[in-house]
C-alpha cells in the first residue's frame, strides 16, 4: 500500500467559476490497483458572452509519500518548487503532474 497525495487545481478564464484548489486528499492505494478520485463542480460564469470559447485548465499531481504538499499549495502545481519536490519521491518524474485543457466556455 502507497500513501498517495491528490491534488487538483482548475484555472479558470475571468469571471469563471470553480477557479482554485479543487481535491485535496490523500488516499491508500493497494500495490498494482486503480484508486480513484472524484469531485463534482458546476461551471459558470458571470459574463459567458465575455468568455466564449476559452477554456479551464486542469492540473493534477500525485504526490508519492503525500509529502509534498507544503511546496505545492493552491495555484502552485505548475510552479519549479512543487516539481522539484515532487521529482524526489519515485525514479519517474514524467508521471507525476498532468495539465490539461477542458470544458470550453459556450
Amino acid at each position: 500500500t502507497e500513501t498517495i497525495g491528490v491534488y487538483l487545481d482548475i484555472i479558470a478564464p475571468g469571471g469563471c467559476t470553480p477557479n482554485g484548489r479543487m481535491i485535496q486528499v490523500i488516499v491508500n492505494a493497494p500495490g498494482g490497483q486503480k484508486v480513484n478520485v472524484f469531485t463534482t463542480q458546476i461551471f459558470d460564469c458571470v459574463d459567458q458572452a465575455a468568455v466564449a470559447g476559452q477554456r479551464y485548465t486542469l492540473v493534477a499531481v500525485a504526490d508519492v509519500h503525500a509529502d509534498d504538499l507544503a511546496s505545492c499549495p493552491t495555484s502552485s502545481l505548475q510552479g519549479l518548487a512543487c516539481f522539484n519536490a515532487l521529482a524526489d519521491d519515485d525514479t519517474d518524474d514524467a508521471d507525476n503532474r498532468r495539465s490539461r485543457t477542458c470544458c470550453r466556455v459556450p
